[in-house]
């Protein structure tokens, strides 16, 4: 099984980074484009279209994205992460899932994971020090690590 936003092309041989790279500017997947995953099955009409006008990197770098997208993306990269095939899927997956969680944290001041900031932070150091992701998600990393750093030894982490 490939991952869907890859819209079935074959990924042997491609990087994280190539993978990425596709995926950052297609909008999420519905309906039977999403195949065995139903992560849009509690979304609205509106909400769906709506979602249908952003793309993936939208949703993560632009403060108006709204947070139940977000949260859609956080389904769909742990779906991945959890069941994919292919190590590259996989990290992807993983990617997509903890760079929701980061947008979620600056851009709406919401944690959408149950992890401590403690490990939101750790988690994002070590995702920003992969080379091959887009520079963008770097940034993002980079961002919430900052933001994440009063919070971690303070009650609310």
């Amino acid at each position: 099984m490939r991952i869907d936003v890859v819209r079935n092309e074959n990924t042997a041989g491609q990087t994280v980074e190539d993978i990425l790279s596709g995926m950052l500017w297609r909008s999420l997947p519905q309906g039977e484009e999403a195949g065995s995953i139903l992560f849009c099955r509690d979304l609205s009409t509106e909400e769906l279209e709506e979602l249908n006008h952003w793309t993936i990197l939208e949703i993560l770098t632009d403060c108006d994205a709204p947070l139940w997208a977000l949260e859609t993306l956080r389904d769909y990269g742990k779906y991945w992460a959890e069941i994919a095939g292919d190590d590259t899927i996989r990290t992807c997956g993983a990617v997509l899932h903890q760079a929701a969680v980061a947008a979620a944290l600056l851009s709406h001041g919401q944690k959408i994971t149950a992890h401590t900031y403690l490990h939101i932070a750790e988690q994002c150091r070590r995702h920003r020090l992969r080379r091959e992701l887009p520079s963008q998600i770097v940034n993002l990393f980079e961002q919430v690590a900052f933001y994440c750093r009063p919070r971690i030894h303070s009650k609310v982490a």
